[in-house]
């Protein structure tokens, strides 16, 4: 078994320890931050606004960054991120201590974190692929995906808790030591993270680079399908979750300070669990392409009940099945693009296909926003779900016939198109 052969893998078992230790900081980050906005402001508009600065770094810096991490040492990259995350966020924390923090400073470090993130994602795209087999690559993310979905599912429990008991600056400062953390695990692994090639690249240009990815990625009609596709379920993706703490309080009605809140987040986490568990069994299947325009199609039944669900337990069961869904859809497109992507491009092509895909996550976090300042919470989520509506109807064309979807194929090794 791929998944047994891992655990014998000393620097991916690190990598992997490091990478969930992180996610379980973030989980913790994801519910304290936009109860922190919503306590400052009272705007449901600024708290959307979290998500757009969170994401649209990689806009801006995505496929730069993607072309650097295949080129220099992608572990100092992601060690030196991790450093860059740790002490932005504990300037929040220093700053409430000495009563100067402002909402200025809270929209910088978002934005900062988001920065990190993408320079880390980049070199973890690469880096991947070059501590695993091939052949183990499927149950490698999908052991990482894992554990970190179930460190975001108990992070966001033990982030609720924390708002009872600490005001949501000091909370902040455990993510900041998990940052920390993980990079000291990184940096700790003796192997590289990246293949050896046997033959010398040619010295190119980034430019040049960053065109030959998004050359790859445009002419795969699978990578190029998937990635429109998942761009339509992360735009309401990012307005529905940009709002979570909105929606909470106005149509749930549950207090800034409420370990509730923090359980409607962890049953989002919990459906991401169930979905990832299944995705190496899943890119293995011909039909792939099928199954994914049905998660995308149900996708947009789990939004519209969300938006309608008549008390909170309803709503952590739909919140649940709608995380469930979407995380299949995006982690199965993850899985497949760097199955088809060359071990050369891996950094290029996906910090590309993150960038387009991923893209819809601060437009609709933007639309979702303006949208809650006029017209009520629960209207709001339904008009989102029109837009992973649209990705599921490109999925059903792109299966009929001889199309892209109809019968993926990733055994092969994979080659420019």
């Amino acid at each position: 078994m791929p998944s047994t052969r891992l655990y014998a893998n000393p620097a991916f078992v690190v990598f992997w320890s490091a990478r969930t230790i992180s996610f379980a900081g973030t989980g913790i980050t994801g519910v304290v931050l936009p109860v922190l906005v919503y306590r400052l402001t009272g705007s449901a508009a600024e708290v959307a606004a979290l998500t757009v600065l969170e994401t649209s770094p990689y806009i801006v810096f995505g496929l730069f960054a993607g072309a650097i991490a295949d080129r220099v040492n992608r572990k100092k990259m992601m060690v030196a991120w991790n450093g860059v995350a740790a002490l932005l966020l504990a300037s929040i924390s220093a700053a409430a201590a000495a009563h100067l923090l402002t909402m200025p400073q809270v929209f910088v470090v978002t934005f900062g974190i988001g920065t990190a993130f993408v320079w880390f994602d980049a070199a973890n795209f690469g880096s991947v692929p070059a501590l695993v087999d091939r052949a183990q690559l499927p149950a490698a993310l999908s052991m990482i995906a894992s554990s970190g979905t179930l460190a975001l599912l108990i992070g966001p429990a033990i982030g609720g808790l924390l708002l009872t008991v600490m005001a949501p600056p000091y909370a902040l400062g455990f993510d900041a030591a998990s940052y920390l953390i993980s990079g000291v695990l990184l940096a700790s692994i003796r192997r590289p993270f990246r293949r050896p090639q046997h033959t010398p690249e040619k010295l190119t240009s980034i430019r040049s680079d960053i065109t030959e990815g998004l050359r790859f990625l445009w002419h795969h009609p699978v990578i190029r399908t998937m990635t429109l596709a998942v761009f339509c379920a992360c735009l309401s993706w990012g307005g529905t979750m940009s709002l979570l703490v909105v929606y909470a309080s106005r149509a749930l009605h549950l207090a800034h300070a409420d370990v509730r809140l923090g359980l409607l987040y962890s049953a989002g986490e919990l459906g991401g669990l169930i979905s990832l568990v299944a995705v190496p069994a899943l890119v293995k299947r011909r039909g792939i392409g099928r199954l994914m325009a049905g998660f995308l199609a149900a996708n947009v039944v789990a939004v519209a009940l969300l938006a309608i669900a008549p008390s909170y337990g309803w709503a952590l069961v739909l919140y649940c099945a709608y995380e469930l869904v979407y995380l299949m859809v995006t982690s199965t497109g993850v899985t497949v693009r760097q199955m088809l992507s060359p071990d050369r491009m891996q950094s290029r092509v996906n910090t590309a296909g993150r960038l387009i895909a991923y893209g819809g996550q601060p437009v609709g976090a933007l639309l979702g926003g303006l949208l809650a300042e006029v017209l009520p919470i629960r209207l709001t989520f339904a008009v989102l779900a029109l837009g992973v509506a649209f990705g599921a109807g490109l999925a059903g064309w792109a299966c009929l016939g001889s199309r892209p979807l109809s019968a993926i194929s990733i055994s092969a090794p994979p080659t420019a198109p």
